[in-house]
């Protein structure tokens, strides 16, 4: 049995772990166990359709490199560049993550204050991203004059990661393997 087989159907979260879920459809037990698992958001209890992805919004961190942008002048009206990068991540993420996970330090609690005052200051890192979301941002920061330069933050090679995705619960994993029980 494939994942790709599950795909489509209504099912039930029943027990969940850290290195398996076990789902319910069509009055039969599925347990899905999760290769190297990297990101896990699954409740038990949840029902939705089952769907698998190699390509969406949440894989973005995974199945790319890290990038550090930096600036070299400031922004001449920063709440107005703030809200266009916000618009542009966005347009990226559609929602799956806040816009602010990829400030400065990712998920740093300060990390929009940082943000702005590096906006205001005209000087400073600004963004840990993967190339998806930097070129957008990049290309608002450049629309505003503010210079910028962009260093990979990882060299090696990423091995790609799957979505799992039931409802807005989800697991995202190097791969699944399932076993009728």
């Amino acid at each position: 049995m494939t994942l790709k087989e599950l795909e489509d159907k209504i099912v039930e979260v029943g027990v969940t772990q850290t290195t398996y879920v076990q789902v319910k459809t069509d009055n039969k037990s599925y347990k899905i166990s999760f290769i190297n698992k990297k990101e896990f958001e699954l409740k038990k209890g949840t029902v939705g359709e089952l769907l698998f992805y190699e390509d969406h919004p949440l894989l973005i961190d995974f199945n790319e490199i890290l990038e550090s942008t930096y600036i070299g002048s400031k922004a001449e009206d920063a709440e107005l560049v703030a809200d266009e990068v916000k618009k542009a991540i966005e347009e990226v993420t559609l929602g799956w993550r806040p816009w602010t996970t990829f400030f400065v330090n990712r998920n740093a609690q300060y990390g929009y204050q940082i943000f702005m005052n590096n906006l205001k200051t005209g000087s400073g890192k600004i963004l840990d991203a993967p190339p998806t979301i930097t070129k957008k941002v990049v290309e608002v920061l450049h629309k505003h004059s503010i210079v910028t330069s962009t260093l990979d933050s990882r060299h090696y090679e990423i091995k790609k990661s799957k979505l799992l995705l039931i409802g807005n619960n989800y697991v995202i994993a190097e791969d699944f393997k399932v076993v009728e029980q």
